[in-house]
Parts: structure tokens; sequence; C-alpha cells
């Protein structure tokens, strides 16, 4: 069963990249949101978190106005084949409701009625710059330095979809709801990440199963048999780790197929592949057109 929820952020958010621990990526990906849900699962609801871990999936981050949803831009979309090609090219997010009149399109014809179809992070999101101060424990010297951090726009929500089992409806909701007050992603310790968690129904469009073309909205990583199929496609990878929470231990490195890659067959992945004391979620949650 699929849920929709928004998340109203009280202060910015951080998900560092794995060699730049002062600076931060845009969005919190599918992995990262997964994780911290598991997390918290073992912590309080220990005799249904493998359960949890193993039938949930996710999304990335997408983004909703006042007016309709913004998803990732599909692979499939040529910039060559619009009149606005850096508009295009730029662009991280498209209209969901013109999602239908993108995708297979010869050409793609941009006028001021519809300059909004697609948006850039940077439309979306801001980054900042926050000073912190660190001491030395011996000298008790102080320096100063800074890091990042993003917020949304106020003309924007940051929304995920996901999808599991209706048995554990009220355990992922309380869940998010404790994460929304410890805080989501990096340095949440010092603050960041808070939010209140709204619960949203569910637009039929994120319900249909079926389609020609299949976009991916969080990270995938095939089976052996759909490797097979890949060329079919259109997809990009993301190289990512992540921290074991507590431990500050990384991770091995995977290659993901990044969300908004694009095929002709469904995406269904390796499911949940579990580590020594982690899992990882490989299947995607996916749009049809």
């Amino acid at each position: 069963m699929k849920y929709l929820v928004a998340l109203n952020f009280k202060t910015g958010f951080r998900t560092s990249p794995p060699s730049e621990s002062d600076m931060t990526e845009e969005i919190i990906s599918s992995d990262t949101f997964y994780g911290a849900i598991v997390y918290w699962a073992f912590r309080i609801f220990p005799e249904k978190a493998t359960g949890i871990a193993n039938n949930l999936k996710i999304s990335s981050m997408f983004f909703k106005s006042s007016k309709e949803y913004f998803v990732p831009k599909p692979l499939i979309i040529d910039t060559l084949d619009t009149n606005e090609p850096k508009k295009v090219k730029k662009a991280s997010y498209v209209s969901l409701n013109q999602l239908k009149n993108l995708v297979g399109k010869n050409e793609i014809i941009i006028d001021d009625s519809a300059k909004n179809l697609f948006l850039k992070k940077s439309d979306i999101l801001e980054k900042q710059l926050i000073t912190r101060n660190a001491l030395d424990r011996i000298t008790n010297a102080s320096m100063l330095y800074a890091i990042e951090i993003v917020r949304v726009k106020p003309d924007y929500k940051p929304v995920f979809l996901f999808d599991i089992s209706e048995e554990y409806e009220n355990e992922i909701k309380a869940i998010i709801k404790i994460l929304g007050d410890s805080g989501l992603g990096a340095d949440n310790t010092y603050g960041f990440g808070i939010f209140n968690p709204e619960f949203l129904e569910v637009p039929d469009v994120f319900k249909k199963d079926d389609g020609d073309w299949y976009i991916t909205l969080g990270y995938y990583l095939p089976s052996q048999e759909e490797y097979e199929k890949l060329n079919d496609g259109y997809y990009r990878l993301k190289k990512k780790s992540g921290v074991k929470k507590d431990k500050m231990e990384r991770k091995f490195e995977i290659n993901f197929i990044e969300e908004g890659s694009t095929f002709p067959f469904k995406p269904m992945g390796r499911g949940i592949i579990k580590g020594k004391d982690f899992f990882v979620q490989t299947s995607p949650v996916y749009l049809t057109i």
C-alpha cells in the first residue's frame, strides 16, 4: 500500500557526501530515509523491525506546490528536441500533471504557458553557510569553520512516497513522527532536519502500476536478469555509501541507478539486501506513463 508524506521542515537539513563532510547534497535520497526509518524501527519496534525493513520501499525527495507535484525529470526527455535545450538540460524536476505530454514527444515547445513545467533545484532549494566553532581539547583554542545546509523555499513542500504492507501502517507513521522530532539526515544532533510530518492523500497517478514507461522515484539496484535490459532504457549511476548511526563507521560503496531513470520494463530490483548489521533497499518506487 502506498502512502505520501510531506515534511514541513522547521530547520535546514544536511546530507553530507562521503568525501566532503562540510558540504551537503541538495536532496534527501531514498537510501537516507530508508536507513533512518529502519534504524528507529529496531529501536522502538524490535519485534517488527525486520518485517518493516523487508517490506519498505521509499522514494527520494520530490516536491509539491500549491497546485501540483514536481517529480524527477525522466532521463528519456531529449534536450535536443526542444526550443529551450538549456532550460530542459538544467532542470531536475518536471510537472507531474504534464508528464504524459513530455515523455515520448518528438518536440517539446516551451512558451510562457509552459515556463514552469521544468524546475532546477535552485528554483526550489537554497543552500546556506552556517558558521560553527570547534574547540581544541588540549589547548582550548577555537577554530571557526562553515558547513552547508539546505532550506526549502516557501512555495514548495518536500514529499516522499513509500510503499509498505498495510500491516505496518501504524508503526511507520509513528516512526516518521519520531524521526521528525529527532531530525532527518546528517548532524541532526545539532538540530538539523527537524520537521512536522503531514500525511497526504495519494493521487491516483502514483497508484498506477502498469504503463509504457517506468520512471524511478528512488535509487534502484537491478537484479542479474534486469542488467540485460538496462540498455533499453535511460539511466544514470550514483555512487553512494552510508554511515552506520552511532558508530561513525562507513558502509561499503554501491553504484545505484538514480531517480528519474526511465525503462520500458517494470524495475523490480533485488528486494532488500541485508548486510552484517544494516539493510539496503534496491527495489524502487516508480511512476508509470
